[in-house]
């Protein structure tokens, strides 16, 4: 079937392409100029266009936003390139794709408000400033209004005199990052990727998903192969960045992102990268002034850079101070499980947290089986428990060891065939991260029965203060350095004394064997 100009069936067509951008660079971004300009008359502006103008700081969905009218005049306009092309007889699918596509694109990209475009192109291309706006040009026309009405072309704004003089400055002052001063961070979260879904979970990817504890929902399935070419990128370009800002009362906190993936940490080989991107971001920080800088999850492997040890030691005269936030940690862990328990069944017992919590149990009595592959690691772990209690350090290499305890404290993943070992009515005690998914409904939960966690207990035991309840979720692994540079940590639940900020300390040593203080109660 054929239609004049357009071939059912022709996929691509360079030369109409050419046509098509022709078209557009002439007759719509023309019209579309003297259009725009004739809406910010009085009365077509009163009437119609001040409700995009509404927007005084635009967002990316601000182009779209349009009374009905002004979108009927807008639709007629962007058809010219199209409808051109096909009376030219170079029509073709590839056409609509991209025209529509690339347009929508840039519509997005100028009302953003945030300037993404370097500097470079503009300074070696000659003359490409007025073929192609910028967030900065069109954020220039919602705040003065009255200058910048080109609808991608600056070329018009310079011909017909409305080009806002400060445009091109503005650019590369915001290009460059300084267009407005820069406070920095009180305190610096560095966390990393799980799996890798995990990165639509980013507060930039979807504001949704962000917002709730991290776990794969099925419409992440449906982008999971844009995972591989985004791993790829991080590979070959990428370098830590900022995920998220929050202002807690006075204190300005941010959470940075290692461009790294959790299984990326237990291979050997990939240590060194991933230890240039957290030493890089730490020296960053410092330079910025950042007063606390915390390194979350597997950024403080022990095996990976000592619990941040190795950059405290490489850089000594550091002003910021390193810490890890284990200290914290283990003692909400330890606020959870009873006075009265006898005996617990330990995962992840040699690592730091593992370690500091097995060593405060056997000090208090209670048989402590850890489980680890390492008689090595288990016996420093047993060489730094005091003489009379070592014999409640137990030994085991079968996770089937731990049928019997009713108390498991996980330090590491669990699949479903090991959450099926212990007996109903375990209390799975987890600092794991992320979370373990609640398998077992018959588990007994010091939380309250209208609890979300009605049948496991959680990381942590603490009392947040109001202003912090109403973050984000992700927002709360900010607690342990909040507290420090309040200078408060002081955790009741395990008498644990730190108030770093004041002594210039780091914190990247392992956890000292902890004390629980009479009448203690949830960390406040």
């Amino acid at each position: 079937m054929t239609i004049k100009g357009l071939h059912v069936g022709r996929l691509f067509d360079g030369k109409g392409l050419v046509k098509m951008l022709l078209l557009h660079m002439g007759p719509t971004e023309f019209i579309y100029y003297w259009l725009h300009r004739a809406l910010h008359l009085h009365t077509l502006y009163a009437n119609y266009h001040s409700h995009h103008h509404a927007s005084f700081v635009p967002e990316a969905i601000t182009g779209s936003v349009h009374p009905f009218m002004e979108h009927l005049m807008y639709t007629i306009n962007f058809a010219i390139p199209l409808i051109g092309t096909w009376m030219a007889g170079g029509a073709s699918v590839a056409m609509f794709y991209i025209y529509l596509l690339g347009f929508d694109l840039l519509n997005i990209l100028g009302h953003c408000n945030f300037e993404l475009f370097p500097i470079w192109p503009f300074k070696y291309i000659p003359g490409l400033k007025y073929l192609i706006y910028t967030p900065t040009f069109h954020s220039l026309h919602h705040s003065k209004v009255h200058t910048n009405f080109c609808l991608f072309m600056p070329l018009y704004d310079w011909m017909y005199g409305t080009l806002d003089p400060n445009s091109w400055t503005l650019f590369e002052k915001a290009s460059a990052g300084v267009a407005v001063p820069h406070k920095a961070p009180n305190t610096v979260f560095l966390a990393h990727g799980t799996e890798l879904l995990s990165v639509f979970h980013l507060p930039f990817m979807s504001r949704t998903f962000a917002a709730h504890p991290f776990k794969t929902h099925w419409l992440m399935y449906c982008v999971w192969p844009l995972t591989l070419p985004m791993l790829l990128v991080l590979r070959l370009v990428g370098q830590v960045f900022i995920a998220d800002k929050h202002r807690l009362g006075h204190l300005n906190i941010q959470t940075w992102v290692t461009p790294a993936f959790a299984i990326e940490f237990f291979f050997k080989s990939q240590w060194a990268r991933i230890n240039s991107y957290i030493e890089g971001a730490i020296l960053d920080a410092e330079k910025a002034g950042v007063e606390v800088f915390g390194l979350g999850a597997l950024n403080k492997n022990e095996a990976l850079n000592g619990g941040g040890a190795l950059f405290v030691k490489s850089h000594p005269n550091l002003r910021m101070r390193v810490v890890h936030g284990n200290t914290l940690t283990a003692a909400a862990v330890l606020q959870k499980i009873p006075m009265s328990t006898k005996s617990v069944f330990i995962l992840g017992a040699t690592s730091k947290l593992g370690r500091a919590i097995s060593l405060y149990l056997a000090k208090r009595g209670v048989n402590v089986t850890m489980l680890t592959m390492s008689r090595e690691r288990y016996e420093a772990v047993v060489n730094d428990c005091a003489e009379p209690y070592r014999k409640h350090l137990i030994h085991s290499t079968d996770i089937s060891d731990g049928k019997q305890c009713d108390c498991w404290v996980v330090g590491r993943f669990l699949s479903v065939k090991e959450q099926a070992m212990p007996p109903p009515g375990t209390t799975f005690h987890q600092f794991v991260v992320p979370p373990l998914n609640e398998l077992r409904k018959d588990c007994r939960s010091p939380f309250p029965p209208s609890s979300s966690a009605s049948y496991w207990s959680r990381e942590t035991s603490l009392v947040l203060p109001d202003m912090v309840k109403k973050m984000s979720y992700a927002s709360h692994t900010w607690l342990p350095f909040l507290l420090m540079i309040h200078r408060v940590f002081h955790i009741s639940a395990a008498g644990v004394n730190r108030e770093g900020v004041s002594t210039g300390t780091h914190r990247c040593q392992p956890l000292q064997c902890l004390r629980r203080r009479k009448g203690s109660r949830a960390v406040r």
